[in-house]
């Protein structure tokens, strides 16, 4: 097993185990089995040993890893609602990982009155010559710290928990490193098979998988992952060529090693053991409703219009929205934040930078507004007819964290959090950008006439008023129903120079008609 980094090449990922969706009565247990032998999962609660059974890879091209639900899938008892349990992962009767995970609560009225969750993006550690860099692993023991001191039930991992681009001098894209790990004959990866490119990102994942404090922040509590543009390639899907039949491999072969590594632990396979098509998901958890939306593996760009999810998904979550109605908390993921940055702004300096810059990206800029306005129409008209219920938005990606409120027509609000880099260390004057352009929203238009107002949350502490932030970061929210009333309060959590955890931003208490101001 590694335990640590020295360089970023020469150390890989051996075995490793995690929970991933997990409700009041079963777990979904992921795991990578590192060793052609024997392997088996152990389930232990309180009193000890529950069920232990054999286990195997999903298929002989899934680089040792694959997904069981229990009790589902293995004969054992159920397991019992709001319980901590452990799961060890076996070798040749060895020991070789270990997870924690808490299982949900029956229904709402089980759940905690206060209880918290964890929201983190965009892990690349590393420094330009592969080693692991300190800030990184600084903000890798705060987030643990943080987890256990808030007693986090599980934690949204919302995209790039890989870099295939990054660092530059070691991107999968650059000729000089591609060459030297590619097999004999093949100058780009864009050359590679299906199956070649599934297993050259199947390595990227050991080796960025392989630092201690990002193993221990999956092994701690349960993990929800969604995929993002880095853990294919930088703007994927945004660029117009992406969407070239010369992609096509690289394209499939990328989701393929995505869902042997994230995606499994949440989706279970197609009836032919794939990736399924669309990778959008749902859970609930006491009286909130998690609905985590695919934003990237359906995008695509054509004739200056950015398509950034398909009618089917769009369709998808206008169901859960409709099924969760009369749940007190309904949170949405997007990878890339629904709130952030204003249009115009978006439109003028995208055409100085060209087509390949992150603005092309954004919801705001003018080939996404369509998609965007379409989706937030979705969620205002859902709140403003069901005004019980709070709702929150969140994203990373843009490697700053930041607190709004939408403001809706007839009062009322939604919530937005933006917690993004929890490892990506950016230098001081990419940090300042993209504080600046956290702030660069005023309003947003959903319709001709049609606008909303949007603004930056105030602090409850003025030792924690930093909104927006662009160093390290990981969110935090508190859900309190107390009162009979769901509130929220969003917390920016990142660290010490001596590597404690300490609280950047932290919110007013925020309900379906609080102001945030």
């Amino acid at each position: 097993i590694c335990w640590s980094v020295d360089g970023f090449a020469d150390k890989k990922l051996g075995a490793l185990v995690g929970a991933g969706r997990v409700d009041h009565r079963s777990v979904r247990v992921w795991a990578r089995l590192h060793l052609p032998a024997a392997h088996e999962l152990e389930i232990v609660g309180v009193e000890g040993p529950i069920c232990r059974f054999s286990v195997a890879p999903a298929s002989a091209s899934s680089d040792g890893t694959g997904a069981w639900t229990y009790p589902d899938d293995v004969s054992g008892p159920e397991l019992s609602p709001l319980t901590r349990y452990r799961v060890r992962l076996w070798c040749n009767q060895e020991l070789v990982a270990e997870a924690a995970f808490q299982t949900a609560p029956r229904a709402a009225v089980d759940a905690p009155a206060r209880w918290s969750f964890a929201a983190m993006s965009c892990n690349q550690p590393f420094s330009d010559d592969g080693t692991l860099h300190s800030g990184g692993a600084a903000m890798f023991r705060a987030a643990l710290a943080s987890l256990h001191e808030n007693d986090a039930r599980f934690a949204l991992l919302m995209g790039d928990q890989m870099y295939a681009d990054a660092p530059q001098h070691l991107s999968l894209f650059e000729h000089d490193y591609f060459t030297r790990i590619a097999p004999p004959g093949l100058s780009s990866i864009l050359e590679c098979s299906r199956e070649r490119v599934r297993m050259l990102y199947q390595e990227r994942y050991r080796q960025y998988w392989c630092p201690t404090g990002f193993r221990a922040l999956q092994a701690e509590l349960a993990c929800y992952p969604m995929l993002d543009d880095h853990e294919v390639v930088d703007n994927f899907g945004t660029h117009p060529d992406h969407a070239l039949p010369r992609w096509d491999a690289l394209r499939h072969g990328a989701l393929d090693a995505y869902f042997d590594y994230q995606g499994m632990r949440v989706t279970r396979p197609t009836s032919e053991g794939g990736c399924p098509r669309e990778l959008d998901y749902g859970f609930r958890w006491g009286g909130a409703s998690v609905y985590v939306m695919d934003v990237r593996s359906q995008r695509r760009t054509h004739d200056d219009v950015t398509e950034c999810y398909s009618p089917a998904q769009l369709e998808a979550l206008r169901t859960f929205l409709l099924e969760q109605r009369d749940q007190s908390l309904l949170v949405l993921v997007t990878t890339i934040p629904l709130l952030y940055l204003d249009s115009k702004i978006a439109g003028v300096v995208s055409v100085v930078l060209g087509e390949s810059s992150d603005l092309h990206e954004r919801w705001s800029h003018p080939q996404c507004v369509a998609h965007r306005n379409r989706l937030l129409s979705l969620l205002v008209e859902h709140a403003q007819r069901h005004p019980q219920q709070t709702m929150l938005l969140l994203g990373g990606d843009v490697h700053a964290a930041a607190a709004y409120e939408l403001e809706l027509e007839g009062g009322g609000r939604i919530y937005q959090l933006v917690t993004s880099a929890i490892s990506n260390h950016e230098t001081l004057l990419h940090r300042k950008v993209s504080e600046l352009a956290s702030q660069m929203i005023g309003e947003v238009e959903i319709a001709p006439g049609r606008v909303l107002k949007v603004r930056l949350l105030e602090s409850a502490r003025p030792d924690a008023a930093t909104n927006p932030y662009g160093g390290l970061n990981m969110g935090v929210v508190d859900v309190n129903t107390a009162e009979g009333v769901c509130s929220l309060t969003l917390r920016v959590i990142s660290y010490r120079d001596d590597g404690d955890a300490v609280t950047v931003f932290e919110s007013k208490p925020l309900s379906r008609f609080s102001a945030g101001k």
